[in-house]
């Protein structure tokens, strides 16, 4: 029973993390990408304080780590992802953070000399075919702006892998939710001070935030970053990293299906086989062997 409840937890996971693209271009018509990722984590933050309760401290010399992977993880990662959706759309965003896997392997295998069976490394290959061709093919219908877009997208993705890499020694000392309370709290307040900064507050007006806004920025806050994480880490303790990796693989498909529904996006030929391209090289890289790598070198930063 538990493990059908494990699945069902996982299939939910990836769709509200698919969700996530269709409702921060939404909430961009209202917010600036920073207000956006203020909005989001800050109240996260608050959120996550009273869920997690009493807090297992973090040791001083693991300090400069939490907090360089909380600022890689959050404030530069949503900065690239929400800008760059301002450009482009939920569906290519959704397809190129799909990538992350690859990447994250992609880096093992020229920075820490990781070795890899051979389909996985395909997997790789495959993966940054089908993002080349979801970057340049949207130009045609939808501008040199998408392109801006998807590189900025890209660039979420491979701060995403630098904070896995990162963060990953900290996973093996401390709980998880202990991790993602604190790296939150640091990413609510450099969103905080980097608003500041921006200073578009002063053009804010509350009449912006119409209904569908606020519902978004709830999904956002509440589903996305809240629930999601709990039962991520609740189908991870059932299922094991392997198959829960395994199943992340429909965020692209719910990222894709929700903007078309939502947001009336359409796909363009050449991005629809890029996207599948994208799935069938991050099936290869997720398949069970990935726990049977062969370290060479540290695999972590």
């Amino acid at each position: 029973m538990k493990r059908y409840l494990a699945i069902t937890a996982i299939i939910i996971t990836t769709a509200f993390w698919g969700v996530s693209y269709t409702s921060t271009i939404i909430a961009l018509g209202a917010l600036s990408p920073v207000q956006v990722g203020l909005v989001r984590f800050g109240l996260v933050a608050i959120l996550w304080h009273f869920l997690v309760g009493k807090r297992k401290s973090i040791e001083k010399k693991d300090w400069p780590r939490l907090f360089l992977a909380g600022m890689i993880g959050i404030p530069l990662y949503y900065c690239f992802e929400n800008i760059g959706l301002s450009y482009t759309s939920a569906s290519s965003g959704s397809l190129i953070i799909a990538t992350i896997p690859g990447l994250n392997l992609l880096a093992g295998r020229i920075i820490w000399k990781e070795r890899y069976p051979a389909f996985q490394l395909l997997g790789v290959f495959l993966s940054i075919i089908g993002v080349f061709l979801i970057i340049f093919s949207q130009a045609s219908t939808a501008g040199e702006d998408s392109i801006l877009g998807n590189i900025l997208i890209l660039g979420s993705a491979l701060s995403w892998v630098a904070f896995i890499r990162l963060n990953q020694p900290l996973t093996e000392k401390y709980a998880s939710l202990t991790l993602i309370y604190w790296q939150s709290l640091i990413g609510g307040l450099s969103f905080a001070l980097f608003s500041l900064i921006e200073g578009k507050w002063a053009n804010f007006h509350v009449s912006n935030l119409n209904g569908e806004v606020i519902l978004h920025l709830a999904i956002l806050t509440l589903l996305c970053s809240g629930a999601a994480y709990l039962f991520y880490f609740f189908a991870q303790s059932e299922l094991g990293p392997t198959v829960t990796t395994t199943y992340l693989n429909l965020i692209p498909v719910f990222g894709v299906l929700t903007g078309i529904l939502v947001l009336g996006e359409e796909l363009a030929f050449a991005q629809l086989i890029g996207g599948l391209i994208v799935i069938i090289g991050i099936y290869l890289v997720t398949k069970e062997h990935q726990n049977k790598v062969i370290r060479d070198a540290s695999k972590t930063i």
